[in-house]
């Protein structure tokens, strides 16, 4: 059975006789039997015309519709570390409505060695089946996992999109992954002459795509698809006169202005940071600090937000202050029958477990 979270079920996934993943539900195969990683470089990778794309650009931008296994983002990832400079970011984002377990995630990435080192960051602070906005960093590369229905997640979102993957299951078996809502999403999350790959060739995603805006190719496919689709954003490239920062002042050395110290250098930016009485001197200069989780039922903006928040509070500082870091877990006591209800509900969920 799926679990249910908040709102948000996890994958169930068939294991073949031959040990390849299969989602129960579309009854769709994740990734070519056998062939997974030729399959993502030769139709998402070049389909995208990358690594040529990014080579004189300060920042890449890469949305994925369907992040599975996390095949696509470690394939990217490992080509990235390869090929760009050290001053570059890209920023990977990926809807999934059904994220797979670490379970799952971790069996799937045994099968493909030569991705081991990347797979394992990425199990590591891979977050629980939470719907809403999880951002992960690996050095220069920036993930960011939206867990939802696919057009609710892209209509929060607000980015200028360069490279597009649409590595959904099939149209026939995932319908609402290829809707014209998603396209118009799409067309308007896109940069000036983005590009888009996608393995699938059917007539409705041809038809989308060009009525969003987009000049769409048959391509010659890869292994058994006879086929591929390239597609090209139709929207003439204008110069932009914003310049982008070098230089950050932050204001205050507590525990706030350290963390967005280092985000801005994650970022590249040089910071100056200004603090009267030294590092951590004020309200952060407690003996012991908590965090914990807000108790929402809700599923709105602001709770969504907050259990978001929460994940990768407990993952930052776990990564980058284990020592001083303790998951130890606090005790919360109902103070009304209606608050213990709530509670109940809560734990019947597995919120944030």
């Amino acid at each position: 059975m799926a679990t249910q979270f908040l709102g948000l079920q996890s994958a169930t996934v068939k294991w073949t006789d031959q040990g390849e993943p299969e989602d129960i539900l579309t009854g769709d195969i994740y990734f070519a039997p056998g062939d997974g990683l030729a399959e993502t470089k030769a139709v998402f990778l070049a389909g995208c015309h990358l690594p040529r794309r990014w080579q004189d650009q300060t920042r890449h931008v890469i949305a994925e519709l369907g992040f599975g296994t996390g095949l696509n983002f470690l394939t990217s990832l490992a080509l990235w570390q390869q090929t760009a400079k050290p001053t570059q970011i890209l920023h990977y984002f990926a809807v999934e409505g059904r994220p797979l377990t670490l379970h799952d995630l971790i069996k799937v990435h045994t099968k493909f060695p030569e991705l081991a080192k990347l797979a394992a960051l990425l199990q590591n602070s891979w977050p629980p089946p939470v719907k809403g906005f999880h951002h992960i960093t690996f050095g220069q590369v920036h993930l960011t996992l939206l867990f939802g229905p696919v057009e609710e997640m892209l209509a929060q979102l607000d980015a200028s999109v360069d490279s597009w993957f649409l590595d959904g299951f099939a149209p026939r078996k995932n319908p609402e992954m290829w809707s014209e809502q998603v396209f118009a999403q799409v067309a308007r999350l896109s940069a000036p002459q983005a590009k888009l790959a996608t393995y699938s060739v059917a007539g409705q995603v041809c038809t989308g795509l060009s009525n969003a805006g987009f000049e769409v190719a048959r391509k010659p496919g890869h292994g058994r698809k006879r086929q591929r689709l390239e597609a090209a954003f139709s929207v003439p490239i204008i110069q932009s006169a914003i310049r982008t920062p070098k230089q950050a002042m932050i204001i205050g050395g507590g525990i706030a202005g350290a963390c967005l110290a280092h985000s801005a250098q994650q970022y590249g930016l040089n910071c100056v940071l200004i603090e009267a009485d030294g590092m951590a001197n004020g309200a952060s200069g407690n003996p012991i600090g908590l965090i914990s989780p807000r108790l929402d039922l809700e599923d709105t903006p602001l709770a969504r937000f907050f259990r978001a928040a929460f994940i990768y509070a407990c993952r930052f500082y776990h990564q980058n202050c284990g020592a001083s870091f303790a998951a130890t877990g606090i005790v919360r006591r109902a103070e009304t029958p209606q608050q213990q209800q709530k509670f109940d509900e809560l734990l019947a969920q597995q919120a944030l477990s």
